[in-house]
C-alpha cells in the first residue's frame, strides 16, 4: 500500500507552513514595500518579486518551531557611483529610520534581513537592472562588494514548469518532504536553492502524465531514485547551475566533504 492519504495528512499537519503564517507573511511584505517606498532610499524601484521557497511554494514549517525564511527581491535602477555594498548599506540605514524595523534588522551577504522573533525572517535583496547600459540583472554581494549576475525570474518560471510536468503539485510536495527530512534528521547539508535545483533537474517534459508521478509517494520514490542515480554517477562534486545562467553555480558553497556526505546519506 502507498498510503496516499497518510502522505497528504503528513504534509498538511506537519510539513506545510500553515495558512495563518502565510497570511501574516504577506501582510508583512506589503508593509515592508510601503516602508521602503516611503523611505529615503535613493534607488528608483522598478518592481518587487517573491524569491526562493516562498515564490516556488516549497516553503515548510520550521522543525524547531523557530523562524521560517522568505526572500523578497526589489528591482531597482542603478545609482551613479554606488558600489554593490552601498545598495545594501543604504537600504539598511533607510529602514533603521523606521521605528517598526530598527530593532529587527541585520545585514547578510546579499540582503537586509528583518527578523520577527520566533516567527519569520524576511530577506530583502536589491537587484540592479541594466547597470552600465547592459541588459542584465545583478544582485549585490555586500561582503565582497561585487555585483553578481542572476536570472531570478527565469529560474522561478523553470521550477513552476517542472511542477507542471510532475502533475498534481508533485514536485512541490516532494521538495517539501525532502527539505523536512533534511531539517529533522540533520545528517546532511544542502541549501534549499541547491536541493530544489537538484530535484528540478530530475524532471523533464517526458514525465507529464507519467505513472512515475501518479501520486505523492510514487513521485517521491521516482525523484529520490533519480537523484540517487545522479549522485552515484558523480563521485566528486558536480556543478549545479542555474539553467539560465551557467556562471551561477549553486553547488559552489558546498565543500567536497559535504557533497560526499550528502551522496552517502
Amino acid at each position: 500500500m502507498k498510503h496516499v492519504d497518510l502522505f497528504n495528512d503528513f504534509l498538511n499537519d506537519v510539513v506545510n507552513l500553515n495558512d495563518t503564517r502565510v497570511a501574516d507573511l504577506e501582510s508583512s511584505i506589503d508593509a515592508i514595500k510601503t516602508a521602503v517606498r516611503e523611505s529615503d532610499w535613493t534607488p528608483k524601484i522598478d518592481s518587487w518579486m517573491a524569491q526562493g521557497s516562498w515564490a516556488q511554494k516549497t516553503i515548510i514549517k520550521p522543525v524547531d518551531q523557530g523562524e521560517f525564511d522568505a526572500d523578497l527581491l526589489v528591482f531597482v535602477q542603478p545609482v551613479e557611483g554606488w558600489s554593490a555594498t552601498t545598495y545594501i548599506d543604504e537600504l539598511y540605514e533607510a529602514l533603521r529610520e523606521n521605528s517598526t524595523y530598527k530593532d529587527k534588522l541585520s545585514r547578510y551577504s546579499h540582503c537586509v534581513t528583518i527578523t520577527y522573533a520566533n516567527d519569520r525572517k524576511i530577506d530583502i535583496a536589491p537587484c540592479v537592472v541594466n547597470r552600465g547600459g547592459f541588459t542584465r540583472f545583478e544582485v549585490c554581494n555586500w561582503i565582497a562588494d561585487l555585483f553578481e549576475r542572476s536570472e531570478p525570474r527565469q529560474y522561478t518560471e523553470w521550477l513552476i514548469q517542472k511542477n507542471g510536468y510532475s502533475g498534481s503539485n508533485s514536485f512541490r510536495k516532494v521538495t517539501r518532504l525532502i527539505k523536512y527530512l533534511r531539517d529533522i534528521k540533520t545528517r546532511f547539508t544542502c541549501s534549499s536553492v541547491l536541493l530544489t535545483t537538484i530535484l528540478g533537474y530530475r524532471i523533464t517534459s517526458v514525465d507529464q502524465g507519467s505513472n512515475d508521478f501518479a501520486d505523492t509517494p510514487t513521485a517521491l520514490r521516482t525523484i529520490f531514485g533519480r537523484m540517487d542515480d545522479w549522485l552515484q554517477a558523480n563521485q566528486t562534486k558536480p556543478a549545479v547551475t542555474n539553467p539560465f545562467l551557467s556562471t551561477e553555480n549553486f553547488a559552489g558553497a558546498w565543500t567536497d566533504e559535504q557533497y560526499s556526505n550528502f551522496r552517502d546519506k
